[in-house]
């Protein structure tokens, strides 16, 4: 076959067979661009997905954080700075008032107790001369021992608590307002 009588018409520019042509070329282009493209942008999504997820989690415990050293600075309408001005109070007063109270009415108290419990055994001595016996008096005599020997001791047990318990206390509360106002200041770790 011969092609002498055929004319090859080349397509315009502005056909729409030209434009149609250009677009799809376009667009394959582009795709095959996204296809390269998209592991590099899925790992950068992913980074800073990874990025924000862990910043805000961070965010979520610093603001936790600060909010608990915020209650722990004051609970139940007592700040911590009052709690250890109580117990500084509590202890001068236990160990300028109580205690010599304690030792006064220990000291009196027990001389007290010992004499009644000296007349209780005189009145058991005079009944055991007439030949009767009071089991009422001899539990009346032992508990006014039991007594006196508790007496005798409060001093010592007051001044225990004074000494460990309130010590005690005070320590944890200044130990904590010192944590407390150590972590305000400190930048958290990451």
């Amino acid at each position: 076959m011969s092609t002498e009588g055929t004319e090859v018409t080349k397509p315009n520019a502005n056909s729409p067979v030209a434009r149609r042509a250009l677009l799809v070329t376009a667009g394959l282009g582009a795709c095959a661009a996204g296809v390269v493209a998209t592991p590099f942008i899925a790992e950068k999504v992913g980074e800073l997905t990874q990025d924000a997820a862990k910043a805000a989690y961070e965010a979520g415990i610093n603001a936790g954080r600060e909010a608990l050293l915020a209650e722990l600075t004051q609970l139940e309408d007592v700040t911590l700075e009052g709690a250890i001005a109580i117990a500084e109070l509590t202890k001068l007063a236990v160990n300028f008032i109580a205690l010599p109270v304690s030792k006064l009415v220990a000291g009196v108290g027990t001389t007290a107790l010992q004499g009644f419990a000296d007349a209780l055994s005189a009145a058991q001595d005079a009944l055991g001369k007439f030949g009767q016996h009071s089991d009422q008096i001899d539990r009346l005599h032992d508990l006014v021992l039991t007594w006196k020997t508790a007496l005798g001791a409060s001093p010592t047990i007051l001044s225990d608590i004074a000494n460990k318990d309130i010590n005690s206390a005070e320590t944890y509360l200044k130990a904590l307002d010192n944590k407390i106002k150590t972590s305000k200041t400190a930048t958290p770790t990451k």
